[in-house]
């Protein structure tokens, strides 16, 4: 380009990993975060219904009160197990 732009880059190298960090049903986990992430800002009782809302969220020993954004991906795969 002429002149030159001003701006920095750099190269990222992603690698995967050697195992999964955590073992789930993939089209599982898929209907899992596809319900829970579907309607905003809902509490995921609401949410999960569809799949068992409030009894297997107690069951996988999360408060069926929070909202996706506050599970981690452990979280959402122990759901899947329970799914699938």
């Amino acid at each position: 380009f002429v002149p030159a732009p001003k701006v920095t880059s750099s190269v990222v190298q992603i690698r995967p990993l050697p195992a999964p960090r955590f073992e789930c049903d993939r089209k599982a986990l898929e209907e899992v975060t596809r319900l829970a992430f579907g309607q905003r800002r809902k509490m995921l009782r609401v949410s999960l219904k569809p799949i068992g809302g409030e009894a297997m969220l107690e069951a996988a020993g999360i408060d069926p009160q929070c909202r996706p954004q506050d599970l981690d991906i452990g979280a959402f795969c122990e759901l899947a197990r329970r799914l699938g």
